[in-house]
């Protein structure tokens, strides 16, 4: 009943010009609230109580009321047993570019959770915010050395899917920042995180390329290797790269130097990564979501 009644309040804001309906539903926002609340719990899948809630959530913040029981319906939908839907995905990131300081912490407690489908939902709403804000916009915003911290972990995730996605979303980060925080992953025990993390180091160069990725580069393999400023670590041969993960057990950080010239000398942009966006610099829709909440 709940969500059968937002359908008919979405409909007449729909048929109002553009100022009026926002003017309407700001000033029903307080009635509105509940019924978005109890359709967010009660449809974790659905877009529209997620859409309604971007609208209403200035004035519910403007009208007093508190930041952790206004952003209670994003959390019921992201905290459900089930995937989020692409589009409810999409609602809930431009939710989190909007008012960042009241929901991504939410997000981002997802990340750590125990149930792998919570795991994704936060990924997949990260990634969808990622896409909206792009590269640029990330660090306009300030945010892209929380997003590698939040992602780097997330590379060791028990999850294909998970890994997948997490690595893809390294495109949306300089490589100047992704590489040296990646690139002891290569050393890891786990096969699967030094895969991963040799498919976020891609992505990241993928994403960005010319003169300032060759410089991460030669900058990183020279800080893995101790080597004097302006000597890079001697790159080996990609054959080689099998007998040094072999080792990986054993291997220390110094050891990341030769394995990640060997992983960027045999890999390729445009390979086969998983979970990658496509290009968007532009800044996307997301930045056009104020940053004041």
């Amino acid at each position: 009943a709940a969500h059968r009644g937002l359908v008919c309040v979405s409909l007449l804001a729909g048929s109002l010009p553009p100022a009026d309906a926002s003017a309407f539903l700001s000033r029903h926002a307080r009635p509105l609230f509940p019924p978005v609340a109890a359709s967010s719990a009660a449809c974790s899948g659905a877009p529209l109580p997620l859409a309604l809630l971007r609208v209403l959530l200035p004035s519910l913040l403007s009208r007093g009321v508190e930041p952790a029981a206004a952003i209670q319906p994003l959390i019921d939908a992201l905290h459900s047993t089930s995937a989020a839907t692409p589009a409810a995905a999409t609602v809930a990131a431009s939710l989190v570019l909007a008012h960042p300081r009241v929901a991504l912490p939410e997000v981002v407690r997802l990340l750590d959770s125990p149930l792998p489908t919570q795991r994704a939902n936060g990924l997949t709403v990260l990634a969808s915010a990622c896409r909206l804000a792009g590269r640029r916009g990330l660090e306009r915003r300030g945010m892209a050395g929380d997003v590698l911290a939040w992602l780097v972990p997330r590379l060791s995730d028990a999850e294909l899917s998970s890994r997948a996605l997490a690595a893809g979303l390294f495109d949306r980060l300089e490589p100047a920042r992704v590489l040296p925080a990646v690139a002891p992953l290569l050393t890891s025990p786990l096969a699967e995180a030094r895969a991963a993390a040799a498919d976020a180091m891609f992505a990241s160069l993928c994403g960005g390329g010319g003169a300032a990725a060759a410089a991460a580069v030669v900058d990183t393999l020279r800080d893995a290797s101790g080597a004097p400023a302006g000597i890079a670590a001697p790159p080996r041969h990609p054959g080689e790269i099998g007998r040094d993960a072999s080792r990986c057990g054993e291997a220390g950080p110094a050891q990341a130097a030769p394995l990640l010239a060997a992983s960027l000398s045999s890999g390729s942009c445009g390979g086969t990564q998983q979970g990658g966006l496509p290009d968007d610099d532009g800044g996307g829709e997301g930045d056009s979501g104020g940053e004041g909440d």
